[in-house]
């Protein structure tokens, strides 16, 4: 690899790391606002979020509804570093694995393409996008945008208003 090129991944290193602390300290400071929405959106149209989710870490799963417009995180999994997050939206399957408990004080834009994503989310040479996930956490300034590939598993079947598919 070029200089130019290490010192790039370097830097976008650097400012996801201070992002990522950023989000954990403001998320410790609004310890009873430890409520977040997830809005998503398919090839730029916005789809109806999860209604339950199921919250993982290390191999104890946890799901939760949305109740008064939000899912509420217990105390207990706030004290960890990371979640895993793992959902269901019409004909997908979405798992989310690594995300810092701040993030879990605020809003989430989840982006979903089935070909190509907006030109603001870059994702590594190889992946493909309809396997990507791309998510802006409104939490702290500025928000933190991250990609993940290999998060989304389209589902066969029909889908139903309530998420689930059926065969």
């Amino acid at each position: 690899m070029t200089r130019s090129l290490i010192e790039i991944i370097l830097s976008t290193t650097l400012l996801l790391c201070a992002n990522i602390a950023n989000a954990q300290e403001v998320g410790k400071n609004r310890a009873s606002e430890r409520c977040f929405t997830i809005h998503v959106r398919i090839n730029g149209k916005l789809v109806e979020g999860p209604q339950t989710i199921t919250l993982k870490v290390r191999q104890i799963e946890t799901s939760l509804s949305m109740g008064g417009g939000c899912f509420r995180i217990p105390p207990a999994l706030i004290a960890e570093k990371t979640l895993d997050v793992v959902f269901t939206i019409p004909r997908n399957r979405i798992e989310l694995s690594g995300i810092p408990t701040g993030f879990f004080a605020g809003p989430w834009d989840l982006d979903l393409a089935d070909r190509k994503f907006d030109g603001d989310v870059s994702l590594p040479k190889h992946a493909r996008a309809k396997e990507a996930c791309a998510v802006v956490f409104h939490v702290g300034e500025p928000e933190t945008a991250i990609s993940q590939t290999k998060c989304r598993t389209h589902l066969a079947g029909k889908a139903s208003k309530s998420g689930l598919v059926s065969p």
